[in-house]
């Protein structure tokens, strides 16, 4: 358990865990079930540490703008995103620029994206050279 959540009160302590949340995001983890379903606390944790998406409710694996702010922290987070919003262009286009190698996790529906195509032109030309094969 996090040195910063040691107790049940603090799991559960608004302004304790936002605090935490800031400087790790990944404390969310810890958090009461409560706080992990309170927009400020996760957004605060995924804006810290993307992969905190892990950590949070199922309806904020859902939310587009805590989704986005995730991937744009850390593109892995993606995994965490809800089947839907892993079908959202502008999601998918922020994982593939900063993952460009990872197109196999791609919907199909944007594997001949131009836009798509070209951020990962852009971003690695290896990994273009394995998806032009």
């Amino acid at each position: 358990m996090s040195s910063q959540l040691t107790s049940i009160d603090s799991q559960s302590n608004y302004e304790t865990v936002l605090t935490a949340v800031s400087n790790d995001g990944l404390v969310l983890e810890f958090a009461s079930k409560t706080l992990q379903n309170n927009y400020d606390i996760v957004m605060s944790a995924v804006s810290n540490n993307g992969l905190a998406l892990q950590y949070a409710s199922k309806k904020y694996q859902s939310n587009k703008d805590i989704v986005l702010a995730a991937v744009q922290n850390n593109s892995l987070a993606y995994e965490y995103a809800s089947i839907i919003l892993k079908k959202d262009r502008s999601i998918v286009l922020t994982y593939i620029c900063n993952h460009p190698y990872d197109f196999k996790h791609v919907p199909e529906i944007f594997k001949e994206d131009r836009e798509i195509i070209n951020a990962i032109k852009r971003n690695s030309k290896y990994a273009f050279y394995k998806i032009s094969k």
